[in-house]
């Protein structure tokens, strides 16, 4: 899969375009990024979206997101994407009129032949463009528009800031049903304090991305993925208040059955339910404790996959 963040540099023919912000790749957006792969035939499937909402931009926003731009990336790899534009933002693209981003964007640089949308979709200056106007647009500039609906779970409209309010709350079994797949932190594992190591759980570290969407402070169970093979884990989310003093947010998982050195590795872990609270224990021997209970549960936890 390529990725562009230079529109000079593209000429495209003949392909199908999917477009959007896309943060969580959630069921919808996973039903919309299918389709468009069974529509095309010679040419490219492609994804434009932007480095940051246009909204975001005019606005001065600084938004958490479901998945950091590696992570999102990686979904549009498996999901066999050919093609990732990502679109800078400056005035020009922000004062572009709908119609001029249609013929100027989407038909004489990305040669696109069908486009796929939400219902929700908006564009151009003013948001003034939205599925309507992009159909109304067709036959002059020979193209087709696929509009996909909100898809509903539980009669609630799936969509990215449901999610992001799920995640926030800690409901990590409603995130997954939500998203089709496990909210997921993807990173280097780096060097921590190494206490986990003298009591027994060494644990591996991620320092999490800046825009990162995270949930509360407190102990997951999760789904690591090392090299290729997954394992349980047991993750704390949170500033480690029994060994330190700082309000740093960090990631430490305790890989269970795993005992290899993997500093610098990058590891995907996936989280399927929410434990406990993170805690601030009197001693080392009571956070002990408390892992080994953290441990049996998690040990006899039955992960829906």
């Amino acid at each position: 899969m390529e990725i562009i963040r230079e529109l000079s540099k593209i000429k495209l023919h003949n392909t199908v375009v999917a477009v959007g912000k896309f943060d969580g790749i959630h069921k919808g957006h996973r039903m919309l990024l299918e389709q468009m792969q069974k529509e095309k035939v010679d040419g490219l499937s492609v994804v434009f979206t932007f480095e940051k909402a246009p909204i975001e931009e005019i606005n001065q926003e600084d938004k958490k997101h479901i998945l950091t731009k590696r992570e999102k990336y990686r979904f549009f790899k498996e999901m066999d994407v050919d093609l990732v534009v990502e679109c800078p933002i400056n005035s020009n693209i922000i004062t572009m009129e709908a119609e001029e981003f249609i013929k100027t964007i989407l038909v004489e640089k990305l040669g696109m032949k069908a486009i796929f949308c939400g219902s929700d979709f908006r564009f151009g200056h003013n948001r003034l463009g939205d599925v309507e106007f992009l159909k109304s647009l067709e036959k002059k500039y020979n193209y087709k528009t696929i509009v996909f609906e909100k898809i509903k779970i539980d009669n609630i409209d799936i969509s990215s800031t449901y999610i992001r309010e799920k995640i926030q709350k800690g409901d990590i079994e409603k995130t997954l049903k939500m998203l089709d797949y496990p909210y997921t932190i993807i990173g280097e594992v780096i060097h921590g304090n190494k206490i986990g190591r003298t009591i027994g759980f060494p644990t591996a570290n991620i320092a999490p991305d800046d825009d990162k969407l995270l949930p509360p402070n407190g102990v997951y169970f999760t789904k690591v993925t090392v090299n290729n093979k997954k394992y349980s884990g047991i993750t704390n989310i949170g500033c480690k208040p029994t060994v330190e003093n700082g309000n740093e947010i960090c990631v430490e998982t305790n890989i269970i059955g795993l005992c290899e050195d993997i500093y610098g590795q990058c590891i995907v872990v996936e989280f399927y339910h929410y434990h406990r609270n993170e805690i601030k224990f009197k001693s080392l021997d009571d956070l002990k404790r408390q892992i080994k209970s953290d441990y049996d549960s998690c040990i006899n936890f039955k992960f829906d996959i």
